[in-house]
């Protein structure tokens, strides 16, 4: 079976990992902690120790993480304080010398679409306008995948969910909070994983695809009850403000016949009392 790299095992790399080991993958991987390298290498992982912010002479086990047929890129932007999209141009460049004919998946973000005021249904056909910093800089590392390899499909995803992560903990007991109307745009973690694993064998892909559970429900109510559900202090939003924002959907998932696990966030485990 072929070897795969995950470059970025935290939070949601180190759960494609064991999705992809379970389909009978050779995992190689990369971590910025040397502790966290010792725990995946007991699951037979070959690990390296990697930080894109301080790339230098190329170590022999860098070049086997980069010599894999399949190289998933999962460090966000938050990895580093700044210079992000100039650490993964370095990054990408010694993958090339090393692999120019991998096949690259790059774990993006709907955030490059930015945001807006009143509804508004986007795809992978629509414009992006990052805003923030990250959106910004994000869109640079897109560019530089699309440039520099063939093989390469960007994953822009929702809000993500999953193994002990949900944004209604950011959310609870909150006033104010803007924008009751707008679409949620979420993404669970098993998704995420179900779809790298079918997407790896696929010969065809689009080089852009939106992954986001299909159904958007009103902000105020999900989070409302979300909290309710969990026995937290639901949030509590601006009555004033009728402003709503993007809905997030693919064209390319219905065509290539993906199946979600999760259809809405009203079903993610995360979102249900397990009492």
């Amino acid at each position: 079976m072929k070897n795969v790299s995950i470059i970025g095992l935290g939070w949601l790399g180190k759960q494609i990992a064991k999705k992809l080991e379970k389909q009978g993958y050779t995992i190689k991987g990369s971590t910025r902690s040397m502790a966290k390298n010792e725990v995946f290498a007991k699951r037979g992982w070959e690990v390296c120790q990697l930080d894109i912010g301080e790339l230098g002479t190329i170590a022999n086990n860098q070049k086997s993480l980069f010599s894999s047929s399949i190289v998933i890129l999962t460090i966000p932007p938050s990895t580093l304080k700044e210079n992000y999209a100039n650490a993964m141009e370095a990054l990408i460049q010694q993958i090339v010398k090393i692999n120019p004919k991998a096949k690259i998946f790059y774990t993006s973000s709907t955030s490059v679409y930015g945001s807006f005021d009143t509804f508004c249904a986007i795809n992978e056909s629509s414009p992006t306008n990052p805003m923030s910093i990250n959106a910004i800089e994000i869109i640079k590392v897109e560019k530089l995948i699309a440039t520099n390899f063939e093989h390469h499909c960007i994953l822009r995803l929702g809000g993500l969910v999953g193994e002990n992560r949900h944004p209604v903990n950011y959310l609870t007991a909150r006033r104010n909070v803007p924008k009751r109307k707008a679409p949620v745009n979420l993404i669970h973690a098993d998704d995420i994983c179900e779809f790298i694993s079918f997407a790896i064998t696929e010969d065809k892909l689009p080089k852009i695809i939106n992954l986001v559970s299909p159904e958007h429900p009103q902000k105020n109510v999900y989070y409302k009850n979300t909290a309710n559900n969990l026995g937290l202090f639901p949030p509590k939003f601006d009555i004033e403000d009728e402003r709503s924002d993007k809905m997030v959907d693919s064209l390319f998932l219905p065509q290539l016949n993906f199946k979600f696990k999760y259809l809405s966030p009203d079903l993610y485990p995360e979102a249900i009392s397990q009492q």
